[in-house]
């Protein structure tokens, strides 16, 4: 955040090295160097903010689809109708306000690099005279003009993207989930991560510490009398302190989920046996892997397990069915973790329930996928939890 704030500065001072340069003022290599890395990594954060929200890897052109479910459609007129004006106006004005920063932010750069280096040579291959200094003053002072506009609007964006954001969670997130499922709520913030914290800890996905865990959206409810879910949107890291700062390692940035039976007390037993289905990327313990007879589904997933009796008897064909219709129409990676009464599942979706700010804000293919998403989570966990019931007995 602190290199897209410098930015404009950043690029008005590369620009008066260009100038000195140009007058045969003699500049001492390493700050050049320097400059043209901070220019780059400035872009590059410039662009990571602004960029239109995705959902991590979701292959969209595989979930959106223009025959939507009866279900879905009355979903979406429940959300849409009485949502979308109020919504929308926030969106525009976040977007006018992105727009002019990037419109600002690229003629700083043009000023700087066409104004200042490309122009002057032109001119001087053409063998039109320019005064330098006056040539080169004048453009810098353009530069520092859009540079300077360019900061104002990014304040602006700081202030007017929080309120997009939280209209946008309590009228449409906060809406779907229920109408999903009656029994489910919402929550935003990261305040109620003290909630998931503990199971994230539990579910052992990482084999290693982490000291920073944040949540921005919550889900919690019984999606059946005695089946507990938990859902969040996490970010995991771990933070180290160093000479020069701090420096943090992503550990993991999606959706985790935890499923729980209500029967707890009758599966102690079962709390040492352990599944963990892979989307097919990961290597594994030959001595731990075990396959189905679905040839499809070993293509798609691995499954390691300390107990490959147990991990058989509960990957039947409708729980298998649903994996292998999820993972070919999602595209995405994903990890689910089964020990005993409780389900740990990790997806790998970034920025899921974020808003968007240069499409619509109910846009219905966005929208379609946030209900799918949900509905995969609660189908296959009644499934799961319906099978390990049974194998149980």
């Amino acid at each position: 955040m602190g290199a897209l704030i410098l930015l404009p500065v950043i690029t008005f001072l590369t620009g008066l090295i260009i100038m000195f340069i140009s007058n045969g003022i003699k500049i001492y290599s390493p700050i050049i160097l320097i400059l043209i890395i901070a220019d780059i990594i400035c872009i590059y954060q410039s662009m990571k903010l602004l960029k239109l929200s995705n959902l991590g890897k979701l292959n969209k052109n595989k979930i959106t689809s223009k025959q939507y479910p009866v279900e879905f459609e009355e979903l979406y007129k429940k959300i849409f109708l009485k949502n979308n004006s109020e919504i929308e106006k926030l969106r525009i004005k976040v977007r006018n306000i992105s727009a002019l920063y990037l419109l600002f932010l690229v003629l700083t750069f043009l000023f700087v690099i066409f104004g200042i280096f490309i122009v002057p040579f032109i001119l001087n291959s053409l063998d039109i005279y320019i005064n330098g200094i006056i040539y080169h003053t004048l453009f810098l002072l353009g530069a520092y003009i859009c540079g300077y506009r360019s900061l104002m609007l990014f304040g602006k964006y700081k202030k007017e993207m929080p309120i997009y954001k939280k209209s946008f969670k309590e009228n449409v997130i906060s809406k779907i989930v229920p109408l999903v499922n009656s029994n489910l709520l919402y929550f935003n913030g990261n305040d109620i991560a003290i909630n998931i914290e503990p199971e994230y800890r539990a579910s052992g996905f990482d084999g290693y510490d982490y000291n920073s865990f944040k949540v921005d959206d919550y889900i919690q409810g019984n999606i059946e009398d005695d089946l507990i879910l938990r859902m969040a949107d996490v970010i995991v890291k771990n933070i180290i302190q160093t000479k020069n700062g701090e420096s943090s390692e992503d550990i993991f940035n999606g959706i985790f989920v935890m499923v729980n039976s209500g029967d707890t007390d009758d599966k102690e037993k079962d709390n040492n046996k352990i599944v963990t289905i892979y989307s097919n990327v990961y290597s594994i313990n030959p001595d731990t892997k075990v396959e189905v007879e679905s040839e499809e589904f070993n293509k798609y997933f691995l499954v390691s397990t300390n107990d490959k009796i147990y991990a058989l008897q509960i990957l039947t064909a409708d729980v298998i069915n649903i994996l292998l219709t999820y993972k070919k129409v999602y595209d995405l990676d994903f990890e689910i973790k089964i020990r005993g009464a409780r389900t740990y599942i990790r997806f790998h979706i970034d920025n899921m329930f974020e808003p968007k700010i240069f499409k619509e804000a109910l846009d219905k293919d966005d929208i379609y996928i946030y209900y799918n998403v949900l509905k995969f989570i609660i189908d296959f966990s009644k499934e799961l939890n319906k099978v390990i019931k049974e194998t149980s007995l």
